[in-house]
């Protein structure tokens, strides 16, 4: 490499004893696949690296081998995954298993969400208005009691009648 880099990198067959070695030592870079470094990380518990991610467009992904049959199928492979839109589904499922897939159409969730938000809501709605309602009827009673015992102690009657009712008999 024209950096000068090629004798301080060293190659594994293994990144999970890649990831425990600079770990453990506490000393290193890994140049890998961020995803993939991650499920590593969460899947061993190396809590003490950090991901820093180069500047590769998502998705980029190189493959080395000696065989370019293999390269070519690989290639072929990943360009008929992202052509039908299911390489998006597989990547998820790989590299964040804490995003799992339910079964469930998105729309249903923000139906429930929005029928949640309505019913509570509503519920406030007619909390607000029900307390409202018994401090009305509380003050009205009240005004009947004060109404009721100015009465009793002035000998003051009331009397009603209903009009409707007299003319019908």
């Amino acid at each position: 490499m024209e950096s000068g880099w090629a004798k301080e990198i060293i190659p594994y067959d293994d990144m999970k004893e890649a990831i425990q070695n600079v770990s453990t030592e506490n000393n290193g870079i890994i140049l890998w696949n961020s995803m993939s470094l991650k499920w590593l990380m969460t899947k061993y518990h190396t809590d003490n690296l950090e991901i820093i991610p180069f500047d590769f467009p998502y998705g980029e992904y190189k493959f080395f081998a000696n065989d370019q049959h293999l390269l070519n199928q690989l290639d072929s492979v990943y360009s008929i995954l992202r052509s039908n839109d299911r390489l998006t589904a597989i990547q998820n499922k790989w590299f964040y298993p804490e995003r799992q897939e339910t079964g469930i159409p998105s729309w249903i969730w923000d139906m429930v969400k929005f029928f949640t938000i309505l019913a509570v809501g509503i519920l406030v709605y007619y909390t607000f208005f029900k307390i409202r309602e018994r401090k009305m009827t509380q003050k009205i009673k009240k005004e009947n009691e004060r109404l009721a015992l100015i009465m009793k102690t002035s000998n003051v009657m009331f009397c009603t009648y209903n009009v409707a009712h007299i003319l019908a008999a």
